[in-house]
């Protein structure tokens, strides 16, 4: 009986090990401290990435200059953006030739040209925790 107890107690740990959830540890650089409000939208494919339809969208208080901001995920790919929404009306603004006027960044963006594709943007979560920075950038 003892052996069967132990079977299913070892059997239950990787199942629950394989499905298990991982922290994504997001830190925001460059905040501009208690002006409008930070969105953080996470995209879960191409398909959303492509059609600009998040599949999480959630606001954060800009309240620090850098906001550490933790994140629970299944196993899978993710991309993240995010911007700072300075005038209040809930979505990003662009100017002349479509250049944001409000900060903004993404998962793995070097510089300050944004991904043209899921595959630059995406975060391969694989059970462990990890931490991505993502600064804000401005024009």
């Amino acid at each position: 009986m003892k052996k069967y107890v132990f079977f299913i107690m070892v059997l239950f740990f990787c199942i629950k090990s394989v499905y298990a959830d991982s922290v994504l540890t997001i830190k925001i650089q460059n905040v501009i401290v208690n002006d409008g409000t930070i969105y953080v939208s996470v995209f879960y494919s191409e398909q959303g990435f492509k059609n600009k339809k998040a599949d999480m969208v959630f606001p954060i208080d800009p309240t620090n200059s850098i906001i550490h901001h933790k994140l629970t995920l299944a196993k899978g790919e993710y991309g993240i953006s995010i911007h700072q929404d300075v005038n209040g009306n809930e979505e990003m603004d662009y100017g002349l030739f479509g250049i944001p006027k409000e900060p903004y960044g993404f998962s793995n963006m070097k510089g300050k040209v944004p991904p043209k594709n899921f595959d630059t943007l995406k975060i391969i979560m694989d059970n462990s925790n990890k931490e991505i920075v993502i600064p804000f950038v401005s024009f």
